[in-house]
Parts: structure tokens; C-alpha cells; sequence
């Protein structure tokens, strides 16, 4: 329509438009109405929304807020997403109990403090518990200690921020392990999970000559200062040896002004000819197989399937029971729903796998049909490789481990986990 009416201006009259749109005028108009209505509509949402907030008036006085801290200082807008689970928060900790597993218990005396004003509504509380003694609140960052005050009142913490920060780092300690959930297994007291010190001194040597800090059959009595003196050489040893290989590692660059250092994206080599060779030869003896192909090979082979059939104990009154429990172990292996398997599998129903799921298959009958599997597994050659058999190799493991834990250590590789299978 602006390629159209191109040349005339605001004074034009409306004979003029109809005879340079000659004829078009309906379907123009439609069309910059269509438009015109769409972007209406837009800016009613958007106007509609706003006013939910609040109104414009309101949204610009947070932006303010927000725009008014900066360097990172989100502190004072916690309070505004916990406000809804304050009470909840509240309960939960009057319902459990809970203990500081060091001699720190900074956050907990905090935490009593924020319970005993709990029902204040007030904007302000004191920092001073009942006896007189200031809270500590030294464990806070240096933003937190910004929050909680206010320079107008002295002698008093901002309610709000103050119980934000104290949940804030409740769950920090919870999940450190420096607090403990008395009768919790997840949140329990790490220190008195540790052995007693008869039992480990019984280990200690052999711990040691295991990590490389003592020699082997070594039997000198435990000595701490030794021992830290021993650990603080070999770390001036590896910073020193670090310190004179910097100039010849180009994959690491430390900041000459901040000091921060940095590794370089290191570029993979590209494989050897033997390398390709190898994995050519690997490929043509190990094909490619389907994972459903697979689990109806095994299905075969070892006759798992036998072990699934109606609660009764009668022969299964399937037309292929074979087809159809290999294909329901295939989905529920999968993680797929019996929709989604019938629209991809030709020849079965959703209701057909289910009841096979729900009215053939039951654990007693699973865990037979895994011991089947693990039999005839056992009796490879493959389960000797790593000795007799009890040793099993599983890509990803995730083993539990207390957060920054001096002992823990994570592979890239295989992670080996020693199982035995318990026979019933």
C-alpha cells in the first residue's frame, strides 16, 4: 500500500489515493488493518501484563532498585523470592533437628536469633540476642554485611535481608556437611561416621605406602608434624617444578596484572596411521548392532524370557510371547513410553506392551531373568579379564562423596565398582 500511494502527503484527497491505488483499495486497506490490529493487540498484553505488576510507575521504581546495586550485589533481592517459602522454611526447621559439626556454630546462633523475631512484622530487629550478646554474623560475605544494616538504624539488622541470608547459608553449611540433620542419612554428621583411631592406625601403613607417603612394609610409628612437613616439601617441590617449566608451557598464560592463570584450548593430534588401521580392523570384526537386535539375540541365546509369564503360572496366551517380551524389556529399558514405542514399532499396540508390563512381568520374575544374564556372562572369557569374576567395569559411576573432599578423586576413565551378586 506505501508503494502505491508513493508521492502523496498528508493534504492529498481521498480521490487522489483511489485513483493511484486504481481499483486495489479493499484489499490495501485489509491488509494495513490486519497489521495495525496485531501490533494493538501486542502492546495490550504488554500493557496488561505491566499493569498485573503493578503499573509502569511501580516497575520502574525496582528497575531503580536494581539498577541502584551493582557489582554483582544480588543479596538484596533474595528476601523477594523466599518471601512465599518463609513460613514453610520457618516450620521445617522448628520440625527437624539440627547440629553443627565443628565448633563454629555462627549460622545456628543466627538462625535462633531470626526464630525467636520470627513473628515480628516489623522492619527492623535487634542485633543483640536475649542475654546481650551481639549475633555473630562474621560468617557473611562482605555484601551480606551491607544488607543486613542500614546506617539510619543502629543496633539493628533489616529483618527481611537478615533471614534470607541466615537461609542462605543453611543450606550452604547443609550441604557442606558443617551443619548435620540429626537422624538424617543424606544430611547426617560426617565426623561420626570416621573410625576409631585404633582402627586406623591398624590401616595407616598400608594407606600410606598406597598413596606413595610411606615405603612399603614400612612400620615407623605415626608422626603428624612428619607427615605435614613431608606433604609441605612436596608441594614447594611440584610449585617449584611448575614455577621452571612455565616458560616452556605455551598451553598455560598467567596474567601478568591480575596474576589470574589460564589454559589454552590444546588442539587434539591428529590419530596415527596404526591408530586408523586398528580401528578398521576392530570395525570389521565387531559390526554394528542394534540395541533392540541385541536384546533379541540374548532373548535367544539364554531364554530369559521364559521367566516372564501371567501370575498364574499358564502358559502366556500371547500370539508371539517372545516378540513381545523382548520389545516391552526393550522399552522399559529405554525409558520409553508404550505410546511412543507403538508409533515407532510396526506390529504392536501401546496396550498390548502394557499388559505385558504391568500383568507378566513382576520383580521376583526380573530378577530371575537377570540372574540368567549374569550366569551366562559369567562363564565369558571377558568377565576374567579383570579377575574372578566379582569385578565389574561401568562407564559413569557416580560414587558419593562429601563436597571438597581431600580423598576424593574423579577419573576420566572406567570406574570399577566391586558388587557381588547376592543369589536367592
Amino acid at each position: 500500500m506505501l508503494d502505491a500511494l508513493e508521492g502523496l502527503d498528508e493534504e492529498s484527497s481521498a480521490a487522489e489515493a483511489v485513483a493511484k491505488l486504481e481499483g486495489r483499495v479493499s484489499p490495501a486497506l485489509l491488509t494495513l488493518a490486519e497489521g495495525l490490529m496485531v501490533q494493538a493487540n501486542g502492546l495490550a498484553s504488554l500493557t496488561a501484563a505491566v499493569e498485573g505488576l503493578g503499573g509502569f510507575d511501580a516497575q520502574y521504581a525496582q528497575i531503580e532498585r536494581v539498577s541502584a546495586h551493582h557489582g554483582d550485589n544480588w543479596e538484596v533481592l533474595l528476601h523477594g523470592h523466599l518471601k512465599a517459602d518463609r513460613p514453610v522454611m520457618f516450620d521445617l526447621t522448628d520440625v527437624i533437628e539440627l547440629k553443627a559439626t565443628s565448633e563454629d556454630s555462627s549460622v545456628l546462633d543466627a538462625l535462633a536469633h531470626a526464630k525467636a523475631h520470627r513473628a515480628m512484622v516489623r522492619d527492623f530487629i535487634p542485633d543483640r540476642d536475649t542475654d546481650g550478646r551481639r549475633v555473630d554474623v562474621s560468617f557473611a560475605t562482605q555484601n551480606w554485611q551491607k544488607a543486613i544494616r542500614d546506617r539510619r538504624r543502629p543496633g539493628h539488622f533489616v529483618r527481611r535481608h537478615f533471614e534470607a541470608m541466615v537461609f542462605y547459608y543453611l543450606a550452604d553449611e547443609l550441604r557442606t556437611g558443617d551443619v548435620a540433620v540429626i537422624g538424617s542419612e543424606e544430611y547426617a554428621d560426617w565426623s561420626e561416621q570416621l573410625l576409631p583411631w585404633e582402627q586406623v592406625e591398624a590401616k595407616l601403613p598400608e594407606y600410606l605406602a598406597e598413596v606413595g607417603l610411606a615405603a612399603s612394609g614400612e612400620q615407623v610409628p605415626f608422626d603428624g608434624r612428619a607427615l605435614v612437613a613431608q606433604l609441605r616439601g612436596r608441594l614447594s617441590a611440584a610449585a617449584a617444578a611448575a614455577d621452571g617449566e612455565y616458560p616452556d608451557n605455551y598451553e598455560l598464560f598467567i596474567d601478568p596484572d591480575s596474576g589470574v592463570p589460564k589454559l589454552k584450548a590444546r588442539r587434539a593430534e591428529k590419530p596415527r596411521r596404526s591408530a586408523l588401521v586398528l580401528e578398521q580392523a576392530i570395525k570389521e570384526r565387531m559390526p554394528e548392532r542394534t540395541l533392540l537386535g541385541i536384546v533379541a539375540r540374548t532373548a535367544y541365546w539364554i531364554e530369559w524370557w521364559n521367566r516372564f509369564g501371567p501370575a498364574s503360572g499358564n502358559d502366556p496366551k500371547l500370539k508371539d510371547p517372545f516378540g513381545r517380551y523382548v520389545i516391552t524389556t526393550f522399552v522399559k529399558g529405554t525409558n520409553m513410553t508404550f505410546a511412543e514405542a507403538a508409533r515407532h514399532i510396526a506390529g504392536v499396540s501401546g496396550h498390548e506392551l502394557s499388559v505385558a508390563a504391568r500383568r507378566h512381568v513382576t520383580t521376583a520374575k526380573l530378577n530371575e531373568a537377570i540372574g540368567d544374564v549374569v550366569d551366562r556372562h559369567a562363564q565369558l572369557d571377558l568377565s576374567r579379564a579383570w579377575g574372578n569374576g566379582t569385578t565389574a567395569a561401568a562407564d559413569g559411576t557416580h560414587m558419593d562423596t562429601y563436597l571438597d573432599n581431600l580423598l576424593a578423586e574423579t577419573s576420566v576413565g572406567w570406574c570399577r565398582a566391586r558388587r557381588r551378586r547376592r543369589r536367592t
